[in-house]
């Protein structure tokens, strides 16, 4: 006769097993929701930055236009397309907004700077004629940028020195590194002596000029157009003016 008795071994197994499956399950939720909760907390931080930087374009386009006094703030959002108060979740006044925009496209201004100081493996020539590409480039895709800078610097010159020192130190170790270059250029007769922040200051000022004089040398000299042959001429010109500038 078959004995119906449990085996006491058997049930502790089942029960160990039965634990250990729990535990299982459990870790295996535990981890699925750690890693759900991690996937959707980028997805929140990236959802985030996207919104900021749609404010951040929105507000470049509202305060070249109108400037930093006639710039609103409900246009602003409703360019970005997030509410009001969510763009005050981001900024707290109209002057921090502005601030942040200046900041993000010198940051991208020095970032573009670096790369043609610090890896460009050419010689000296090269390099200054990558700085001129680079600054065009910025300009060509920020052509309203230096009209609004030139504004305010007139309109709020207090605020506008505060943010000048923001843009040097972000410049600084740029600067830096474009002395070095040009200190063994020179000691290698390659160049006259000079120092960066002459050069990035004339780069910059007959770049920005070709920017905001379009209207008024087209109309000094109607057979000049301020188009992409005009912007192309200079560019070529500035690159000479370098140059020549460092005895190339």
């Amino acid at each position: 006769m078959m004995d119906k008795s449990i085996d006491k071994t058997s049930c502790s197994s089942i029960s160990s097993c039965s634990s250990i499956s729990g535990d299982s399950r459990s870790s295996s939720v535990s981890s699925n929701s750690s890693s759900f909760s991690a996937t959707a907390q980028q997805r929140l931080r990236k959802e985030r930055a996207n919104k900021r930087q749609s404010v951040l374009e929105a507000a470049e386009h509202e305060f070249c236009v109108h400037g930093l006094d006639g710039a609103r703030t409900t246009e602003i959002a409703r360019r970005a397309g997030v509410t009001h108060a969510m763009l005050h979740y981001y900024f707290d006044t109209k002057r921090d907004l502005f601030r942040a925009v200046v900041e993000n496209r010198s940051a991208q201004m020095r970032r573009s700077v670096a790369s043609a100081v610090d890896e460009i493996d050419g010689g000296i020539k090269d390099m200054l004629l990558s700085l001129v590409d680079r600054y065009f480039s910025f300009f060509r895709a920020n052509p309203l940028l230096p009209r609004l800078m030139l504004f305010e610097i007139q309109q709020h010159p207090e605020y506008m020195q505060e943010l000048a020192l923001v843009v040097r130190s972000q410049i600084a170790k740029v600067l830096t590194a474009l002395q070095a270059r040009l200190d063994r250029a020179f000691a290698a007769g390659e160049i006259e002596k000079t120092d960066a922040f002459t050069i990035v200051y004339d780069i910059m000022s007959l770049t920005v000029f070709t920017f905001i004089s379009g209207g008024l040398i087209s109309a000094v000299n109607p057979a000049v157009a301020a188009g992409e042959a005009f912007f192309e001429m200079r560019e070529q010109e500035i690159k000479t003016i370098m140059l020549k500038r460092l005895g190339l």
